[in-house]
């Protein structure tokens, strides 16, 4: 997914890594992490599994989630209770 993003600037993808973007929200909001403690971000895992990089023999391991947009939060609502939501069945 990078890759085919690569020519595009990295807050303007539909893909972004982790790191990036717990380190854009610590630099644009220093309350973040009190927030996400308060109201856990909750995404849907739509993809697990291994990459290779490089030249390295051994894969790296990865996890591709949907995030919704903060816009599309209630923030009104009751905050989700993290480990409580429950996975919906596989689909056959």
């Amino acid at each position: 997914m990078l890759a085919e993003f690569g020519n595009v600037p990295e807050y303007e993808r539909p893909v972004i890594l982790v790191e990036s973007f717990l380190r854009f929200t610590q630099e644009n909001d220093p309350s973040f992490e009190q927030t996400i403690e308060e109201f856990p971000l909750m995404v849907e895992i739509v993809v697990i599994g291994e990459v290779p990089l490089d030249n390295d023999p051994v894969p790296v391991p990865f996890i591709a989630c949907l995030m919704p947009f903060l816009d599309e939060l209630d923030m009104s609502a009751e905050p989700p209770q993290p480990g409580l939501h429950a996975v919906p069945p596989a689909k056959p």
